[in-house]
């Protein structure tokens, strides 16, 4: 974030209407066109739809690790070690799910 200052705030007969210090100052959050494009594509008819698919396929897994089993954030460091990590979240959730839905087979078959 960049932050600029007035330099000729003391003279500005607009002071008043400006600000209530010395000097006025304008922050600049340097990640703002990356904001606008993204609202720019999901404000479109496609990226509404795309958004609503990977809302309802992605978004809720997600919110489940975090609210239910409380993986808020990788402990590993490094790509490789956070990839692991976050296969293995995959591989727990994936196999609660054929427990949950699918154990009356698996047993029948053992």
């Amino acid at each position: 974030m960049d932050i600029y200052e007035g330099t000729a705030c003391e003279g500005c007969p607009s002071h008043d209407r400006c600000t209530r210090g010395k000097k006025r100052t304008v922050q600049v959050d340097s990640r703002e066109p990356f904001r606008d494009s993204m609202r720019a594509k999901l404000s479109s008819d496609a990226g509404r739809e795309t958004y609503m698919k990977r809302q309802g396929a992605s978004e809720p897994v997600h919110g489940d690790d975090q609210k239910n089993k409380g993986w808020t954030q990788h402990h590993l460091r490094g790509l490789a070690k956070a990839q692991g990590e976050f296969l293995l979240i995959r591989i727990a959730t994936n196999l609660a799910k054929i427990i949950k839905y699918r154990s009356p087979e698996i047993l029948a078959m053992a």
